[in-house]
């Protein structure tokens, strides 16, 4: 049975049938690039690691920076970070969360010798960043996008 989550008070998400969420045990072995709030979600049997993290702006910070801006601050870090598991940058995406629009980018990468597809997006509600990312094997690539379609397909705010 499917679960519903809500990240923040505010992003509400419905998780399919095989995901638990990581202990903070099992997400301080993860790479993460930043150690923030957030809740992350697993599916070993189909390989999958789905993150959602939050950052509040300030009132000027809010005010200043948009949803492009972010993505261009989070392509860089990824991008930095990724540089030495042969990352390949792929195209944009865009896509409905709810009634905001989340704005991204999809890359390739190898990690322990296994070819990984990830996406990564973000978008802004309330004065507050939302970052969503899938990590897949690239050979499972087409069933795991259908498996994150549904998760953001699902996505609603309170």
């Amino acid at each position: 049975m499917s679960t519903t989550v809500t990240c923040n008070n505010a992003l509400v998400l419905t998780i399919p049938d095989g995901f638990r969420e990581m202990s903070a045990e099992e997400r301080k072995k993860l790479n993460m690039l930043e150690d923030g709030p957030g809740k992350v979600f697993t599916d070993p049997d189909r390989h999958i690691i789905v993150s959602v993290g939050w950052r509040p702006l300030g009132f000027v910070t809010s005010l200043l920076l948009g949803t492009k801006d972010a993505v261009s601050n989070m392509k860089t870090s990824i991008r930095r970070a990724m540089e030495p598991y042969d990352f390949h940058e792929g195209p944009s995406c865009r896509r409905a969360l709810g009634s905001e629009t989340a704005e991204g980018f999809s890359y390739d990468y190898v990690a322990q010798d296994i070819d990984m597809y990830s996406e990564a997006y973000v978008t802004k509600h309330n004065k507050v960043f939302y970052y969503l990312y899938v990590y897949a094997r690239a050979e499972l690539k087409e069933e795991s996008l259908r498996v994150w379609d549904e998760i953001l397909a699902s996505a609603g705010w309170v």
